[in-house]
């Protein structure tokens, strides 16, 4: 064992067990899910319905659910990559590296996945006996596709669709469903918002996609950038990140939307050298400052939407 890696388990041990498991989970990460329940949660308080608990079962089942497929990843990453890894060269911001360091086992990790998607199902269910099974079919898809993302048999993430599933499950689903699940029914206001929220989660995992490409290919991990090259992975990126606004544009010419809603495009001042960075940089360390940004800006977007309508509903805009 190296020196830097004797180093890493004696720092480790005297960490707590608050936040090895924070770590684990990618704690922050949630804020991802948590946005995209509560911006379908604004567009039906907007629309004039508003069910505290029916937006608190939804948002717990998001993020339960979310939560149980990072500690999937965390088992199932760890075992592809297999024992021993040197702790010089994981990173030690990873989620993985919890159980490199020994501070949690794979069961560990295993059970805590179990009880996270448990409590998902659970919550669902209530949600869906309150509002309508076919919150119970999004519901049990989205878990499948949870534990799928590394889980075997599937391994989605490695055939390329894990920006794919990212867009569906952050963005229509738990958007959509949400609004669905408070108003009783869909509007298309709430699926254009929806695929603007969607591309811009999905727009997080792309970019780490173009940091990581030398990696994946030599792990033989197949994402979309992998396909397209670097390149084409940040026209892709730049793309999607167009709809987003054009999507919020258009729901206010049409009057889906309420015209403050426009304020999200002042988030444009971070999207537009996100693309520039990814576009001109090679250096993981650079791209990472990329990522960062993007983020931010998934944050920044939800919170300026979300007031939005808030604004719109109390003073009738």
């Amino acid at each position: 064992m190296s020196e830097a890696s004797m180093a890493a388990r004696k720092t480790a041990s005297s960490r707590s067990a608050i936040s090895v498991w924070m770590q684990a989970t990618r704690m922050r990460s949630l804020i991802i899910s948590s946005v995209s329940v509560l911006v379908g949660g604004a567009l039906a308080y907007y629309s004039g319905h508003l069910n505290a608990m029916r937006l608190f079962l939804a948002w717990f089942s998001a993020v339960a659910v979310q939560t149980g497929t990072n500690l999937t990843n965390v088992h199932y990453n760890y075992k592809r990559r297999g024992r021993g890894a040197a702790l010089d060269r994981v990173d030690p911001h990873g989620s993985t590296v919890v159980v490199e360091q020994g501070l949690l086992t794979t069961a560990q990790v295993w059970g805590g996945a179990l009880v996270a998607f448990a409590l998902g199902i659970a919550s669902g269910i209530t949600l869906s006996w309150m509002a309508g099974w076919q919150l119970l079919a999004v519901g049990v898809v989205g878990t499948i596709a949870g534990y799928s993302y590394a889980g075997p048999p599937l391994r989605v993430a490695y055939l390329g669709l894990g920006v794919p599933i990212v867009f569906v499950f952050m963005g229509p689903a738990m958007v959509v469903g949400t609004y669905y699940a408070i108003a009783g029914s869909a509007s298309w206001g709430a699926i254009l918002v929806s695929i603007s929220v969607g591309l811009l989660a999905a727009d997080i995992l792309q970019i780490n996609d173009i940091r990581d490409l030398e990696t994946d290919i030599a792990n033989h991990k197949h994402t979309l950038t992998t396909f397209l090259g670097r390149r084409g992975g940040v026209v892709l990126l730049a793309v999607a990140e167009s709809i987003v606004y054009l999507a919020v544009i258009v729901g206010v010419a049409m009057r889906l939307l309420p015209w403050p809603t426009l304020i999200t495009l002042v988030t444009l001042f971070r999207a537009i050298p996100q693309v520039r960075i990814a576009l001109r940089e090679v250096r993981q360390d650079t791209l990472h400052l990329a990522w960062v940004r993007g983020v931010q800006l998934h944050l920044e977007f939800g919170v300026l939407l979300i007031l939005a309508l808030i604004v719109s509903r109390l003073t009738g805009i």
